[in-house]
């Protein structure tokens, strides 16, 4: 019998109420990442189904993928690209979505417990101010999968 951690019944139990909340999920992936690397970056849509704005109060990523996820932007800087880590809480208006691509807004997942291989899954969970918890299952997928999403260099 698998073991089954806190994380994964945690998980299971979320999952549950993504279908029937005001943040809806799409399009969610992660690109490989190489053998030794300690962050990787996930993307995808988060829609705010209802007209009320959203409180997004933080992320949770399970402890054997890696040791945090953060929300981050890539900006330019004159003609040199950086990025920023974005504060809690992020206020999602109703109607709007937040995109999460390659050089934009992006999941940061800082100290990777194993490199993120093509065809692997995982979940990110976006807490929020009303405890109505979003899982994101993001599939490993070739970023030249994606439509019009350039691949994603860290330069932290």
């Amino acid at each position: 019998m698998k073991k089954v951690t806190l994380w994964c019944l945690l998980s299971m139990m979320l999952s549950g109420f993504a279908q029937a909340q005001s943040l809806v999920v799409e399009k969610a992936w992660a690109t490989p990442t190489f053998a030794m690397a300690k962050m990787g970056a996930a993307y995808g849509v988060i829609a705010n189904s209802t007209e009320q704005t959203i409180s997004i109060t933080g992320l949770q990523i399970s402890p054997e993928i890696a040791a945090s996820a953060e929300l981050h932007e890539t900006y330019m800087k004159g003609d040199m690209a950086s990025m920023r880590q974005l504060e809690f809480p992020y206020e999602l208006a109703g109607g709007e979505k937040l995109e999460l691509a390659p050089r934009a807004k992006h999941i940061m997942l800082m100290g990777l417990q194993k490199p993120l291989q093509e065809g692997m899954t995982f979940d990110v969970v976006f807490t929020t101010k009303d405890a109505e918890n979003l899982v994101m299952t993001v599939t490993v997928t070739a970023a030249d999968k994606h439509e019009r999403q350039p691949i994603h260099k860290h330069h932290h």
